[in-house]
């Protein structure tokens, strides 16, 4: 299993109470990392058919996706949805929809003592929203991008979001330790493969 020091910390200094009747609901990187964090949470009651989750197409590895599935994880198929003649903003927030369309009967149901909205753009935060009622559990979210912040900070929201995004353990600690996951995992997917190369090319600025 992945190592998760800051998660593991956090988890030994506020050890959470039974997690059986918690859902997990939102937009993530379909990567060991978020996977690994799932999984150090299983030993507090959390299930695994309680994570439903939708991926974004150019971050979700095959690899974590079936290995999420087979361990019984509600991951959208969705996830690897693209469409060259449409914007990806455009096509994302239609999936997004239809994404928690199909949720909205589950997470409206009293099974759960608490949703978890965990978000990566704002999307999923906005049209879930607009869908709440007070017949709905509690909910609390989390942003994790400053974008998705930005794009929510002037909504008046029926419930509470937390800014992940700018929080100091974020910005100091978490992109290093992301960076090694990422690293790890390619190499062994690379050996796994038995291939080799010499130069490489790195898109993107996050």
């Amino acid at each position: 299993m992945l190592r998760m020091p800051i998660v593991e910390a956090l988890l030994r200094s506020f050890r959470p109470k039974d997690l059986s009747k918690v859902k997990i609901i939102g937009v993530q990187h379909i990567l060991e990392t978020i996977h690994g964090m799932f999984q150090l949470l299983y030993k507090y009651g959390l299930k695994p058919q309680n994570i439903s989750l939708l991926g974004k197409c150019y971050s979700t590895c095959t690899e974590v996706f079936n290995e999420m599935k087979q361990e019984g994880i509600d991951v959208s198929l969705r996830s690897f949805a693209y469409d060259s003649h449409l914007p990806f903003d455009d096509l994302f927030k239609n999936e997004v929809q239809k994404f928690l369309n199909l949720k909205i009967l589950d997470i409206s149901k009293d099974k759960y003592d608490l949703i978890i909205v965990l978000d990566d753009g704002g999307k999923c935060i906005n049209f879930l929203s607009s869908k709440i009622d007070k017949n709905f559990p509690q909910i609390v979210a989390l942003e994790q991008t400053s974008s998705g912040y930005h794009a929510i900070k002037n909504e008046t929201l029926p419930f509470p979001v937390i800014n992940v995004a700018r929080s100091p353990i974020k910005l100091k600690y978490e992109s290093p330790m992301i960076a090694d996951a990422a690293t790890e995992r390619l190499c062994s997917s690379l050996v796994e493969r038995n291939l080799t190369f010499t130069k490489a090319l790195i898109l993107g600025e996050g």
